[in-house]
């Protein structure tokens, strides 16, 4: 893989200009999506263990990026819970599979002030982020680790709520293809 954006161009400029141009897009898609995953939680209250009846529904958005550091940019966002009554407690990540509690492993900072239906949150986590239980002092490892749980279907976001304290909305995070 060509880690150096101008190198790559410079590659890309020279290959089209040998007439073989056709390499080029294949090249570029490949590079691309070697530095780019995508994954996805539908947030819903019915995943929520034991399920709780809310008209909120939500989705979190994670890209990570493969550079010389992982990193895992997150984007959380609501709709049917309002910054007035049922007020957002929390946002976590954490490690279990579906229908059971599992442990928190990462808290996502809540945009205050957040509206009734958009962003709840946006932020990445690295090596160096807070991570808890047995994520906790990974450093580098701990982005590693949280995909492998990703990919083994016992990683999931959960949004609490003064209403329902034990999570009002949960989804598995799963990989995008």
């Amino acid at each position: 893989m060509i880690s150096n954006p101008e190198v790559f161009l410079l590659l890309s400029l020279s290959i089209v200009s040998f007439g073989i141009a056709e390499i080029v897009p294949s090249a570029l898609n490949s590079t691309l999506a070697q530095q780019e995953e995508r994954f996805i939680a539908m947030l819903k209250g019915s995943e929520v263990s034991p399920p709780v009846n809310t008209d909120a529904t939500g989705e979190a958005e994670f890209i990570l990026h493969r550079e010389q550091h992982l990193r895992l940019f997150y984007n959380v966002s609501i709709n049917g819970i309002d910054s007035n009554s049922n007020n957002v407690t929390g946002i976590h990540l954490h490690n279990g599979i579906s229908g059971f509690n599992g442990t928190v492993i990462a808290e996502l900072p809540i945009i205050q002030e957040h509206e009734r239906n958009g962003i709840l949150a946006v932020g990445n986590l690295n090596g160096s982020s807070n991570f808890s239980n047995e994520l906790s002092g990974k450093g580098k490892f701990a982005i590693s680790s949280l995909i492998n749980y990703i990919d083994n279907d016992r990683a999931y976001l959960d949004i609490h709520t003064t209403d329902h304290p034990n999570g009002e909305l949960r989804g598995q995070v799963s990989r995008l293809p």
